[in-house]
């Protein structure tokens, strides 16, 4: 894993705690989960969603694993600090190596 693998800027986002405590604000950002990143675009598909078709484009986000990073779970959604795409995630997949997390994530759909 070379540093130069790692082109893309992002930021994981959280959403903001309400008065009950629940996280259904707008989304949060912390400067301690910004990051550099690789994505890996695969096939994408169609979803039916309220009886229409939406696009939907799967990516797998690579990041050096860190303190910060460890604490991102699929609450979170990551947002592309060049292009302003938001990414929702799916899954979080850490390496045996504890080098890097992988997460699954798409675009389109209703977070993103």
């Amino acid at each position: 894993m070379r540093s130069g693998e790692f082109r893309e800027r992002v930021q994981f986002q959280q959403r903001a705690e309400d008065a009950n405590g629940d996280r259904l604000g707008d989304w949060e950002t912390e400067d301690r989960f910004k990051t550099a990143a690789r994505y890996t675009f695969l096939r994408g598909g169609e979803t039916v969603m309220q009886a229409r078709l939406t696009g939907v484009q799967p990516v797998v986000i690579r990041v050096r694993a860190s303190g910060a990073m460890r604490e991102v779970t699929a609450d979170f959604r990551v947002l592309d600090l060049r292009t302003g795409a938001a990414f929702n995630i799916r899954s979080v997949l850490p390496d045996l190596r504890r080098k890097v997390i992988d997460f699954t994530c798409d675009t389109g759909g209703a977070d993103g």
